[in-house]
């Protein structure tokens, strides 16, 4: 009976549902939360959670900071991210009705390494039967090389193009078509097209399961990091409809 007069149930950004006096309230509150990523966010190899905050608070339903920390996330198009992080500050959660009432910023990171845009790349250019061995050489200074073979006459033909990263919109980065240096193919033509157009909808942040804007690029040897904020709204309303889903289920 004790037992059942100390549960507290409430989403905390996605799901708070605490449960058992005996376990830290945090604690409960961060292991319930990673119940509800993989729907809420997308199949990863692993979510962590760390609730900052005093557990009187936690169980009052306003949390000072949530953090989130996906690894080797899959998104809708396929691309693998090596880390995806999010910083939620300010949650408040109605425990009566189990949902989020408000977040006052929520701020994403993404990570993604060389080894999973070649994965992703080589699955494009698959259904381009003349093109071969597609791969990115990541520098600093927010740049790129893309290389490939263009296959003629059974003999592949390697080429590359190298170019600055540019925010070309809210969710989307480029490379600038201004900027750019071709090797081994003098004019602009369809394989290049065809290879700087599968890397840019690779990390286009459209396939995000909810919207965010994006801020800043950066680049250092094999990685590339974007960041800005996620649409404190979307979060909210998918939160919601994840964890009505994950209870019925349960």
């Amino acid at each position: 009976m004790m037992q059942d007069a100390c549960r507290v149930a409430g989403t905390l950004m996605f799901l708070l549902a605490l449960t058992g006096c005996d376990r830290p309230v945090n604690r409960a509150a961060e292991r319930q939360i990673r119940r509800v990523l993989p729907d809420l966010i997308g199949p990863a190899r692993q979510y962590d959670v760390r609730v900052h905050n005093a557990w009187s608070r936690t169980l009052g339903g306003r949390l000072s900071r949530v953090e989130i920390d996906g690894h080797q996330v899959q998104i809708t198009n396929g691309l693998v991210l090596d880390r995806l992080q999010l910083d939620l500050q300010d949650v408040r959660v109605d425990t009566r009705s189990q949902k989020v009432r408000e977040i006052r910023a929520a701020r994403f990171v993404a990570t993604v390494s060389k080894p999973n845009i070649d994965e992703y790349l080589a699955g494009e250019t698959a259904l381009a039967e003349n093109l071969r061995r597609p791969r990115v050489t990541i520098h600093t200074g927010n740049s790129v090389t893309l290389a490939a073979e263009r296959v003629a006459l059974g003999v592949g033909v390697p080429f590359s193009l190298t170019g600055p990263l540019v925010i070309a919109g809210p969710r989307r980065i480029a490379i600038d078509p201004q900027r750019m240096t071709f090797i081994g193919i003098p004019i602009w033509g369809p394989p290049l097209d065809f290879l700087k157009s599968r890397f840019e909808t690779g990390l286009d942040l459209n396939n995000l399961p909810f919207p965010v804007t994006l801020r800043a690029i950066r680049t250092e040897p094999d990685r590339i990091t974007l960041s800005g904020e996620a649409d404190v709204s979307a979060v909210i309303q998918r939160a919601d409809v994840t964890y009505r889903r994950t209870a019925d289920a349960l």
